[in-house]
């Protein structure tokens, strides 16, 4: 699209990013803001809303991570003017590959159906092209792959929660172990990932010792690791 993304930085609690610092980098030049609701946790969509609404820019949510969550009660994906979840094979719902985008707005919904079925459109002929699109239409098989388990996906937000609860009650009394606050605009929340902040000076080893003992404890299939 030729637009230049520009980076705020995160709020250090929450990893979301942060709307004072994306206030400060607004410019003329500014068309959207594209928060991106890591973890799971929704970013404070009120503040991007007033900042929207203040300098008329759109709101894109990167809602990849947040299947299941919600904001007020309203799910993540429909709180902007678009949003895009991922079926990756490592999010909470997956086809192996895959995505799909959420918006109100109709003339969202035709581009994006345009630019995904080949730069076609609902009006025109089967061989006419009206952009430069290409082919990233779902199949079939990927879909039934997916209803099925949009049929679990309240019971499996749950439980995540439920058990977010317990690692955060056992955390939380250990010096230099961070969890992410409580936020209560934030009525679900789907734990696409289980974060807590490691501080170096108080434990006076580094973050990548502490990964390695953590690790070396570890069953699981995948390994523990950190983000800058």
């Amino acid at each position: 699209m030729n637009a230049i993304p520009v980076f705020a930085d995160i709020h250090l609690e929450t990893r979301n990013l942060d709307p004072e610092d994306v206030a400060r980098k607004i410019t003329e030049k500014t068309s959207a803001i594209i928060p991106v609701l890591v973890a799971g946790l929704p970013a404070d969509m009120d503040a991007f809303q007033q900042l929207a609404n203040k300098f008329n820019l759109k709101i894109i949510e990167d809602a990849c991570h947040s299947w299941g969550s919600q904001w007020e009660g309203k799910g993540t994906g429909a709180l902007g003017d678009c949003g895009a979840f991922s079926f990756q094979m490592s999010k909470n719902i997956t086809s192996g590959q895959a995505g799909i985008l959420l918006t109100d707005r109709e003339e969202i919904a035709e581009l994006a159906r345009s630019f995904s079925n080949c730069g076609r459109n609902e009006t025109g002929q089967w061989y006419e092209h009206f952009r430069l699109g290409t082919n990233l239409r779902l199949t079939e098989l990927q879909a039934a792959i997916l209803l099925g388990q949009l049929s679990r996906l309240e019971e499996q937000t749950r439980h995540r929660e439920k058990t977010a609860r317990i690692l955060d009650e056992a955390l939380k009394i250990i010096p230099g172990i961070k969890t992410v606050p409580e936020e209560e605009r934030v009525t679900r929340r789907a734990y696409h990932l289980y974060v807590f902040r490691f501080i170096e000076e108080d434990w006076k080893i580094s973050r990548d010792t502490f990964l390695e003992l953590l690790n070396a404890e570890y069953s699981g299939s995948s390994r523990l690791s950190s983000n800058l």
